[in-house]
């Protein structure tokens, strides 16, 4: 029988309980998108849109529709991606237009992972291709953030040959130990750091460029 043919179960002796005065009624719907509240003396009602995830520090309702998610959970569903892609490449250029407007980060890096590209498309190769270059602006982002906290340790900030801290004087080391590990010039490892400050301050807009990857990092 189907849920909407069952009687609703009752207590010996009680009535059937209307959902629309029992308080407790919604609870059995697991996936409401919103609800209408009549204030005292209000023609209109008042629509709440419920459909944010109600776990701590969960994505807005946007990116969750964006990566196919659905909206009114604790948690994303274990392994996702797989069942997403199943859906997606069987159609020619069905997994191109997916890609195209997916933000950088996390939950796009684990799409990516689960992609081979000789499973993919001609259209939507190149969406993978432009899907990889916004994970790398975003990363090379954090990178330049992490490198501007390094820049303002101690360790990287001797007082010689005064008193004063090399990030006033101008001899900040965070270059010489960032071309060492990464096999760059000492030049080049000081604009990561530089830019990494000023995305913190007057270039905030050119950072959140990055990190959303509708710019790279040479430019």
């Amino acid at each position: 029988m189907d849920r909407d043919d069952k009687e609703p179960e009752t207590a010996a002796g009680s009535a059937p309980t209307d959902p629309a005065e029992d308080p407790s009624a919604g609870l059995v719907v697991p996936y409401l998108e919103s609800l209408e509240l009549h204030a005292p003396g209000e023609d209109e009602p008042i629509r709440i849109d419920i459909s944010r995830p109600t776990g701590p520090e969960q994505s807005p309702p946007l990116e969750w529709v964006q990566f196919g998610l659905p909206t009114y959970r604790e948690g994303e569903p274990a392994g996702w991606p797989r069942s997403v892609l199943a859906e997606l490449l069987p159609q020619p250029g069905a997994l191109g237009d997916f890609l195209e407007h997916l933000p950088p980060g996390l939950r796009l890096a684990r799409i990516l992972e689960e992609i081979d590209p000789a499973d993919v498309d001609d259209f939507s190769l190149v969406e993978l291709v432009a899907a990889h270059k916004r994970m790398e602006a975003w990363s090379a982002g954090r990178a330049a953030r992490a490198a501007a906290v390094l820049a303002e340790r101690d360790s990287v900030n001797p007082t010689w040959p005064g008193d004063v801290p090399g990030r006033t004087r101008g001899e900040c080391v965070v270059g010489q130990e960032l071309s060492m590990r990464l096999r760059i010039t000492k030049q080049a490892a000081v604009k990561i750091a530089t830019c990494g400050r000023a995305f913190g301050g007057m270039f905030e807009p050119t950072g959140e460029l990055l990190d959303r990857g509708l710019i790279d990092w040479p430019r």
